[in-house]
């Protein structure tokens, strides 16, 4: 594991000024690309169901997500579940 490393900095030392930065670069590129999609690939999106509801239609739509265990989010008048 230790020559590994020794391997890896004399072929880092080797690079040009450019070439290190232009590596750099790279490596952060792909970090940030990869968390993105691993955000993406993670996040439950929402998309409206139903809008401008009564109290009452609300409830009654909420109580049988409920009984369905299909997640939901009320967002001012409007309830939301996932996409």
């Amino acid at each position: 594991m230790q020559n590994f490393f020794t391997n890896l900095v004399a072929r880092w030392r080797i690079l040009t000024t450019s070439q290190q930065s232009a590596l750099a670069v790279g490596v952060v590129l792909l970090l940030v690309i990869t968390g993105v999609a691993i955000n993406l690939a993670t996040t439950t999106h929402f998309t409206q169901l139903y809008g401008n509801l009564s109290e009452e239609d609300a409830s009654n739509v909420i109580r049988r997500l409920k009984e369905l265990k299909i997640d939901y989010k009320v967002v001012g008048n409007n309830i939301e579940v996932p996409q």
